[in-house]
């Protein structure tokens, strides 16, 4: 499983998942004619305690203006040829590194939350996907971060604003979740995981895609040979990783 940090100006996932690199993926510019998987290895960054690969976004946001077209997509592909899973985290708004990111990918979670700003937002942004011909209905999910009982707009209100169904719900437990962002450490190492609203969201999220694709005849289980026998996670402040185990080995994908 492969992270690509394209919040290229102000990245900061080396500080949600506790990383120390001074490499980043600019590094492979000079290389960029020849680039394939051990240029990748050689400047990606492991979080051991998710198994998961990372290529980190510029130490230094001018070195964003380096960044070209060219080498995300050249990375993506290559990426492609050897991991299972490769997850991108793309800036809100969209530019070229965005753009090239979403025209790249073959499945997008949009991700909103329960106010009329949002849904604003969120309008802009399927006009503009239209316009872009990024709009594929079947590979875009809508998921809704930040619930909370108290919300005005709940679940469905937002569904019929928006004339779509909402694939997950996740509650704001932000309280709970900072002591773990500030020290960089995963939520699923603590015992009290089980308490958090949101543990059961995710939880809840990713048995309901299993459940659909083996409802759909897909036996590999979202592209894994096996069953898993356990689902953990961990978040960051505007990031959800949900990790997926087996008997012999696990991996983390990033929904949020």
């Amino acid at each position: 499983m492969l992270l690509i940090d394209l919040n290229v100006q102000y990245g900061g996932q080396e500080v949600l998942l506790g990383l120390e690199s001074v490499r980043t993926y600019i590094d492979l510019k000079p290389v960029l004619r020849e680039l394939d998987i051990h240029h990748i290895h050689n400047i990606t960054a492991h979080n051991e305690a998710s198994n998961l690969d990372v290529l980190l976004s510029p130490c230094q946001p001018e070195q964003a203006e380096e960044l070209t077209d060219d080498l995300i997509s050249a990375l993506i592909r290559t990426a492609r040829t050897h991991y299972d899973y490769v997850i991108l985290d793309i800036p809100s708004d969209i530019n070229d590194t965005s753009f090239t990111a979403l025209n790249e990918s073959t499945e997008i979670y949009y991700i909103l939350t329960p106010d009329s700003l949002s849904l604003r937002s969120y309008r802009h942004a399927m006009n503009l996907f239209e316009r872009l011909n990024l709009e594929r209905f079947e590979n875009v999910h809508i998921l809704l971060n930040q619930e909370h009982d108290k919300s005005e707009l709940t679940n469905k209100d937002i569904s019929n604003l928006i004339d779509r169904k909402i694939a997950g719900n996740f509650h704001s437990d932000y309280l709970k979740l900072q002591p773990y962002i500030n020290l960089g450490e995963p939520v699923f190492t603590s015992e009290k995981k089980a308490k958090f609203k949101l543990a059961k969201d995710v939880s809840g999220f990713v048995k309901r895609q299993l459940l659909t694709a083996k409802k759909e005849g897909d036996d590999s289980c979202l592209g894994f040979k096996k069953q898993p026998i356990r689902v953990e996670y961990q978040t960051g402040k505007t990031s959800i990783f949900v990790r997926i185990r087996w008997n012999d080995g696990f991996v983390i994908i990033k929904i949020v």
